[in-house]
């Protein structure tokens, strides 16, 4: 009987206990087969009941997200309308924030050509319920160039006003002045809004500005277009003296228009009835004991701002004899 060491005894108790070992380059691979599988079975990729589940959720939150995104895009397009109205308004009449030395500044395209804006200038100046268009804002059509200047005025189109006259919706806006069916009317018979300017909204349906529709809209009033003048005419003692005053506005052509008032009878107080455009405006007024020569006229540029009434005083120059 052969006798066996303990080291040899040792190792082979070791051998007898071991699992067969795969060696490199083998093809032995004995209990991997089964693993393999398991690990496929595992990592296969999604079920088709998987697959279903997870298509609805996706459809679930698709619907309710949707017209969350429709209602943000469609808001955020009327809000931008309503921004682009206050703009457009702007370029009518001006900014009265906008100041230069303690006196307004911007007066927008009423204060440069002194009149709205009319459909293509097929009327000059003043007419009735014209079918008006923003194209005077974009274009200078049949306008007198800036700089045009008389009578310590000057004026002119000097635009473009705007960049483009579309809503965010791609279609045009809508304009209309509200002038009255009257001959020679005063400030009196013009109404509190002169003029609106309108989208048709999102459902692209112009139903003329009514607030019960989705038109989005912004008016104009007649006092952020014209004023009238009232004053006094006082001379160099501050009693009332007679007068004669004339003011030179722009009219929408190469010329200007003289609207004159009169009093022979010494009284201090004044009312021009007619409406001013606003802007820079050119005056000159006379008293009557210098028989209104143009030797002893006075001329002045001022500045007409929104109305309805606007104060201008005259005083005539020098001191009083009789202090």
């Amino acid at each position: 009987m052969k006798r066996h060491t303990l080291k040899e005894v040792h190792t082979q108790k070791l051998w007898e206990g071991a699992a067969p070992l795969a060696c490199p380059g083998s093809s032995f691979k004995k209990g991997f087969p089964g693993r393999r599988r398991q690990y496929l079975a595992v990592n296969g990729g999604f079920t088709l009941g998987e697959m279903v589940i997870v298509i609805a959720i996706i459809a679930i939150l698709a619907a309710l997200i949707a017209p969350l995104a429709v209602n943000v895009i469609s808001q955020g397009r009327m809000d931008a309308c309503r921004e682009e109205l206050v703009i457009i308004k702007k370029a009518i009449v001006g900014d009265a924030v906008l100041q230069n030395a303690g006196a307004r500044s911007n007066f927008g395209f009423v204060g440069d050509v002194g009149i709205l804006p009319r459909d293509n200038l097929t009327v000059l100046g003043f007419g009735a319920n014209l079918n008006n268009t923003l194209e005077d804002l974009l274009s200078q059509n049949a306008l007198p160039a800036y700089p045009q200047s008389s009578n310590n005025v000057t004026w002119g189109w000097r635009g473009p006003y705007l960049n483009e006259d579309k809503d965010p919706w791609g279609r045009r806006y809508y304009y209309d002045v509200y002038w009255p069916a009257v001959a020679n009317p005063t400030f009196a018979n013009l109404p509190a809004v002169l003029a609106s300017i309108w989208s048709a909204g999102p459902d692209g349906v112009n139903n003329n500005g009514v607030a019960a529709s989705d038109d989005i809209i912004i008016n104009i009033r007649t006092d952020e277009v014209y004023a009238m003048a009232s004053g006094n005419t006082l001379d160099n003692c501050g009693a009332g003296k007679g007068f004669r005053i004339s003011i030179y506005v722009p009219n929408g052509t190469a010329a200007l228009t003289r609207i004159n008032i009169e009093n022979t009878n010494a009284s201090p107080f004044y009312n021009l009835p007619n409406f001013l455009p606003i802007g820079a405006r050119g005056i000159e007024y006379r008293f009557t004991t210098d028989n209104y020569t143009d030797a002893a006229r006075y001329t002045d540029l001022f500045f007409i701002n929104n109305g309805p009434v606007i104060l201008i005083n005259f005083r005539e120059a020098g001191a009083c004899p009789h202090l």
